[in-house]
């Protein structure tokens, strides 16, 4: 078995529980979610790995089927025929299963594209690349609370309150 994430264990017995003979399992993500008290996106990162390691094949929207290996029937019978009638390649005791479900599980994710360096701007005038230039900072007046812009030891902007300049 491959190391599959906690959470795709916890799916892949919820739906062992939940399928009908000969595995079909008939729940959307949203009450596959419901049923294990968990988020839909939980569900919807633990289905590839399940995908990508066989166990489970999407029908359709709403449906899916468990690998025979692992599914339920009535009668042994009809589970090997099940077995036989599937490919050697699908065969979950065939092969190297763990190799396989990496490269599948790889091939099945899309690359993250990366992300590109931003551009670089020209430094502001508070960077320490102009030392010869006045730092601005911006206050706030303590009067009125008008924003305003002192650039070293001078001030720029008007008190509204009627003082003649920011504090």
């Amino acid at each position: 078995m491959p190391r599959l994430p906690p959470t795709a264990y916890t799916l892949l017995l919820h739906m062992m529980t939940e399928q009908e003979t000969g595995g079909l399992v008939v729940a959307t993500h949203d009450e596959l979610a419901t049923g294990l008290a968990m988020e839909r996106g939980m569900i919807s990162r633990a289905m590839p790995h399940l995908v990508a390691a066989r166990l489970i094949t999407v029908v359709r929207r709403g449906r899916f089927q468990l690998h025979p290996m692992i599914a339920a029937f009535n009668d042994p019978r009809e589970q090997q025929r099940a077995i036989k009638a599937l490919p050697k390649d699908m065969r979950l005791d065939a092969g190297d299963f763990e190799d396989e479900y990496e490269r599948r599980f790889c091939r099945r994710r899309p690359a993250r594209p990366r992300r590109r360096p931003r551009a670089t701007s020209r430094p502001s005038p508070n960077s320490s690349a102009f030392p010869d230039q006045p730092a601005e900072v911006r206050r706030r007046c303590s009067n009125c609370a008008a924003p305003f812009l002192v650039l070293g030891e001078h001030v720029r902007g008007r008190c509204r309150a009627g003082y003649g300049g920011h504090r």
